[in-house]
């Protein structure tokens, strides 16, 4: 099976779409036909992806975004309902890590940050996802979360905990939007 095979004319908005696994994304689907909408902190990069997108041919919108921030995630998402019309698929990919470090060393703004943006961020994405798709009886949401959101893993405590937040939000949207038509999953790179 293939990929990513049946989207054309699929409306995406991927966060955290302006580098790595974000931008590969992106460009994937856009070359199988998707509408993308990538959104990131840095503006530099996100332009860059979506010019040279916009050179080869294909559909990449950039918009700025800080998912820890709700009013800048309900800016985002409403960019994306009018510039798309709607949203099929969203990709909670915005992430940061920290320095490794022990737990009892680590610092409340590195513990406060990590969930900020690596768990808050994805609460806020997923209800604004939500909200654009319940109505429509289909959706698919899709979670980057890591290995290490699945098993301990030493010297990164805010990071893993706040990895392991997102498998929970994952589990309990999946189960209780799954009559609604939304298909909520993780991924664990």
């Amino acid at each position: 099976m293939q990929v990513a095979a049946n989207v054309k004319n699929k409306r995406v908005l991927i966060t955290g779409g302006a580098s790595g696994i974000g931008a590969a994304s992106a460009v994937t689907l856009a070359k199988r036909g998707a509408k993308v909408v990538i959104a990131d902190l840095s503006e530099e990069l996100g332009e860059k992806v979506a010019s040279q997108a916009k050179n080869d041919g294909l559909y990449i919108i950039y918009h700025p975004v800080d998912v820890a921030n709700k009013e800048s995630v309900n800016a985002l998402f409403s960019f994306a309902m009018n510039e798309l019309g709607g949203l099929d698929v969203v990709i909670n990919n915005a992430g940061i890590d920290h320095d490794p470090a022990p737990m009892h060393q680590l610092s409340d703004d590195v513990f406060d940050r990590n969930i900020a943006v690596n768990l808050k961020g994805v609460w806020h994405c997923m209800r604004s996802a939500i909200a654009c798709m319940v109505g429509n009886g289909a959706g698919h949401i899709i979670n980057v979360s890591s290995i290490a959101g699945l098993r301990s893993t030493p010297m990164i405590s805010a990071y893993s905990a706040a990895k392991h937040g997102v498998m929970g939000l994952t589990k309990s949207a999946a189960i209780e939007y799954a009559k609604a038509g939304l298909r909520v999953n993780a991924v664990c790179p």
